[in-house]
């Protein structure tokens, strides 16, 4: 991973990575080293996804089952909503056991990836002479080791479990979607679309205040590392006020960056729950004209609710 940084300017300040592409292929290729695992992985996500997609439109047959015997003034068929029921339990009890597994896959397998990177950046500190180490903040060089590390491993769990998982359900739900009604789909697509939008937009503007997030904690890092070891000198040269000053700076500064960058990303998830709920009163008003023209049944629309949701 290339890192430039402003000599002098404190930890991290001005770091930035020149190639997202060629760092992001680094990282995949090391997850990739492990094959076999993360096929198993691929697999169950897969697996888990289906079978929970499957499930409004079996509950939606039940429904069905439930309004045609109420409708038709003759029985319910108990025993075929019972095994109904009973195959949408079996189908959820699966799915979430397959999703237990690969999320615990998912976790053994990049932990083992982040041991590996910090052990090679043991081994490479090690190596570093030691006129290197006195022309760096402590603080500098402990948040790369720590932080950057951490954030590493988060983006890669975020990427390996939550977005692989989040794209196939989308993509199940748009297929069962389309099978049950396309006209009420093209609703829930412009939602979906304007979502990605909103989110693409709010999320190009929190990155800057990130990036000072994290440069920022790097310099109180350095700032807190270099006044505890360096404490007894700071008091023998009174430059208590001084040290004191310089904490309260970076402080405020990390502060600042860290409101901004948590007030814009905050306001994502706010305004995509607006639109779902904008969705949802718009695929009940067309769905329920649908269904008075005998073109929807209630089980359908009821299934294709809970996928728009």
């Amino acid at each position: 991973m290339s890192i430039r940084g402003m000599p002098g300017a404190g930890p991290g300040a001005g770091a930035h990575v020149r190639d997202w592409g060629g760092t992001l292929r680094r990282l995949l290729k090391r997850v990739a080293a492990e094959r076999l695992r993360l096929a198993t992985i691929l697999a169950a996500t897969v697996s888990s996804v289906v079978l929970h997609v499957i499930g409004p439109w079996q509950l939606g047959r039940a429904t069905d089952l439930v309004y045609a015997g109420v409708t038709a003034n003759s029985s319910i068929d108990f025993a075929q909503l019972a095994r109904l029921l009973a195959w949408v339990a079996l189908l959820y009890a699966a799915s979430s056991a397959l999703n237990w597994w690969q999320a615990w896959l998912s976790t053994g397998l990049l932990q083992g990836v982040v041991r590996n990177l910090r052990q090679q950046t043991e081994d490479k500190l090690a190596r570093l002479p030691l006129a290197w180490f006195d022309q760096q903040p402590r603080g500098e060089v402990l948040s790369r080791v720590t932080n950057d590390i951490d954030n590493i491993s988060q983006s890669l769990q975020q990427l390996l479990s939550q977005l692989l998982m989040s794209l196939l359900s989308l993509v199940g739900v748009l297929t069962m979607m389309l099978f049950l009604s396309p006209r009420l789909t093209l609703i829930a697509v412009a939602a979906v679309a304007s979502s990605v939008g909103l989110a693409a937009g709010l999320t190009v503007k929190s990155q800057p205040r990130f990036s000072e997030q994290w440069r920022a904690t790097g310099a109180l890092n350095g700032e807190i590392e270099e006044g505890y070891t360096g404490h007894t000198l700071i008091q023998v040269f009174r430059h208590q006020a001084a040290a004191r000053t310089r904490f309260d700076l970076d402080n405020t500064a990390l502060y600042d960056s860290s409101y901004g960058a948590q007030a814009v990303s905050g306001a994502v998830q706010p305004a995509i729950l607006f639109i779902g709920n904008l969705v949802f009163a718009g695929v009940a008003l067309v769905g329920g004209l649908s269904v008075i023209g005998g073109q929807l049944t209630l089980g359908l629309l009821q299934a294709f609710v809970q996928y728009s949701r």
